[in-house]
């Protein structure tokens, strides 16, 4: 029997009428799906490429794009934090029972406790921040900078101290207490003449990283250098290692083994102008583990300020990128780092 099929509708035709049987006709209904089957894979029925279901994106540039702006928060709000306070003890020390203005309203307002007079002793200052008002937003809490005199290495322009506190910029609060023999605190490396500051943020674990939505976070094995040159009008940020994790475990990183140029923005001497990044570029990745879920890993460029951000799926392989500007991603930050 001679068949013809058509590709477009799936029917066949037979070439000629067979005579009529029984027997004939049971076999050739019998025969006919059997055909259609065969036929249709030769036509490209039955799947793209005839190896399962196609593959759906389940994540979308956008969302990592405000994930990232996340990753991002920490490390502008406390460098501008942490920066004015970041100098040698003595000019800490000087601080004691003064008071700062906030460029747009608020205060700093600094104790400083001296300890025993015994060499090598503690020493804290205290700032506390009220109703503190800068371009960043408002800031409240309190940050403690605590050192001795080995920490404090003058004639090899070095300090190295602790720092615990909690503090919220912005609607976002950031609890952290950093012991130097857990690797954590500040390494200041500095130029007395030149006003130079490399200034060397680890940050061991920093619990409680609560946003205005969404669940309460945690940065775990954070560090890296904020870069003040004074006759530069941007900062730097280099060597940048950030893990964001939940109960559940670590959930997202940042890494940025070179320097990312951010905005020099007007502030006051009680907070650092730290603005948004204008220049470099950072890996990202994020790991989804409910549901079967693929993770996801990521490459941002930033160029003039904007962020060109491309995401691809481990397993799928599928792919997402788009351009964001940093002012509408950290006013959309998504907190939600476990879903879609």
């Amino acid at each position: 029997m001679n068949t013809h099929l058509n590709c477009a509708t799936g029917a066949y035709r037979p070439s000629r009428l067979l005579s009529p049987s029984n027997r004939g006709a049971q076999f050739v209904a019998l025969l006919l799906p059997l055909l259609l089957a065969v036929s249709l894979s030769a036509c490209g029925g039955g799947g793209s490429d005839g190896g399962g279901p196609t593959p759906t994106k389940t994540f979308s540039a956008d969302g990592e794009a405000r994930r990232i702006a996340v990753l991002y928060r920490p490390l502008r709000d406390l460098s501008a934090v942490l920066l004015p306070y970041a100098v040698p003890g003595a000019q800490l020390k000087a601080l004691g029972g003064t008071t700062r203005s906030c460029s747009l309203g608020g205060t700093a307002t600094y104790s400083y406790t001296p300890g025993p007079v015994s060499p090598g002793t503690e020493q804290t200052l205290q700032a506390q921040f009220s109703n503190c008002t800068e371009s960043l937003g408002v800031i409240q809490g309190s940050i403690t900078i605590k050192w001795n005199n080995a920490d404090d290495n003058t004639s090899a322009g070095t300090f190295t101290p602790t720092w615990y506190g909690t503090v919220t910029v912005a609607g976002v609060t950031y609890g952290a207490e950093v012991v130097a023999a857990r690797s954590g605190g500040i390494t200041l490396s500095y130029n007395a003449t030149s006003g130079y500051r490399d200034v060397l943020i680890r940050v061991r674990t920093m619990a409680g990283l609560q946003g205005p939505s969404g669940p309460t976070l945690d940065i775990n094995i954070g560090s890296w250098h904020l870069i003040d040159d004074p006759s530069a009008s941007t900062l730097q940020l280099t060597d940048i290692t950030s893990n964001v994790e939940n109960a559940s475990g670590p959930i997202g990183s940042w890494r940025s083994p070179g320097a990312v140029t951010v905005a020099r923005t007007t502030s006051s001497a009680a907070v650092g102008g730290v603005g948004f990044p204008m220049q470099g570029g950072f890996t990202y990745a994020r790991n989804l583990r409910s549901g079967g879920r693929e993770s996801l890993t990521g490459d941002g460029q930033i160029n003039s300020g904007l962020l060109n951000l491309s995401v691809r799926g481990s397993q799928s392989q599928l792919t997402d990128a788009g351009q964001y500007t940093w002012a509408d991603l950290l006013s959309r930050a998504l907190y939600d780092m476990d879903g879609e």
